[in-house]
């Protein structure tokens, strides 16, 4: 074997090496890049995109955000997974599936320094902005108090937290073992009441009707379904205080049906009974 091949045999020996070592790294040797400059200091592969993306071996991306003028911009976004957890500095954006990002937006530093007695210790806490399908929400954390919370259907914990960056955990949200069932029903039927009454006019299942559920302590809407043929609906709702709100499909003032109020507690499905006026007389 000439010099020549020895030389070629080496180089090659060294790429193989060095893409293994790209791409087998071990997950502790990435795990705290946050940024796309944190990435290309790593010396991770930056893709032939625009903007440019630098990519990680567990497939996380940052991309190198440009603003209107074509310049840098100071923010960068990364792709993030479900259920694992992903770190943000100040203005860093995680996407998510589903038309799901988060935005860290700051951090407030309120713990006791050192050598001062304090009352409380403090926290560190993170005000993230969480946007789905174009409506975005602000939703504050904090490493002692609030560490985890649940909006638009998912579940938000701060895992940790720095003066500088943040880490989170964002999964889908259990689906709560408690809520509402209710049925619908829509009467007089006949114009005429008898006495004794007429089996005939009973009230009858209100089919279809648009069910709308809202959370009492702030109006919005927790839960938007329709009552089945027999006229039953059931929502799943997390414990707290709602108002039934029944209407018609088609948007006709008739029937004209009840607000009920109900409570849902723990493990529990509460049962309503929402009466409705036809209109027949």
């Amino acid at each position: 074997m000439n010099q020549k091949t020895l030389i070629a045999a080496g180089i090659g020996a060294a790429v193989i090496a060095g893409g293994a070592w790209l791409f087998f790294a071990p997950p502790d040797t990435y795990s705290n890049i946050a940024s796309y400059e944190d990435c290309v200091a790593a010396g991770y592969p930056v893709l032939e995109t625009y903007p440019e993306q630098c990519k990680l071996p567990d497939g996380r991306t940052f991309t190198h955000a440009i603003d209107d003028s074509g310049s840098v911009a100071t923010t960068t976004a990364q792709t993030a997974v479900l259920g694992k957890p992903v770190t943000l500095r100040t203005g860093g954006k995680a996407v998510f599936p589903g038309e799901l990002s988060l935005t860290l937006k700051e951090i407030n530093d309120s713990r006791c320094p050192q050598d001062v007695q304090c009352v409380w210790q403090g926290e560190l806490s993170a005000l993230f902005s969480v946007t789905l399908g174009g409506v975005s929400e602000e939703l504050r954390l904090g490493t002692v108090m609030k560490q985890s919370a649940v909006l638009k259907g998912y579940t938000f914990t701060l895992q940790s937290a720095t003066p500088e960056s943040a880490t989170a955990v964002v999964a889908v949200a259990p689906v709560p073992a408690s809520g509402i069932s209710g049925f619908i029903h829509t009467g007089p039927t006949c114009p005429v009441e008898r006495m004794p009454p007429d089996p005939n006019c009973a009230d009858r299942p209100y089919a279809n009707a648009k069910v709308v559920i809202r959370n009492k302590a702030n109006g919005a809407v927790a839960s938007q379904s329709a009552s089945d043929l027999k006229g039953n609906f059931r929502a799943a709702l997390a414990p707290g205080a709602y108002a039934i709100e029944v209407s018609s499909p088609t948007g006709s003032p008739l029937p004209f049906c009840e607000t009920k109020e109900a409570e849902v507690k723990t493990g529990a499905f509460t049962s309503v009974d929402v009466s409705c006026d036809s209109g027949i007389r």
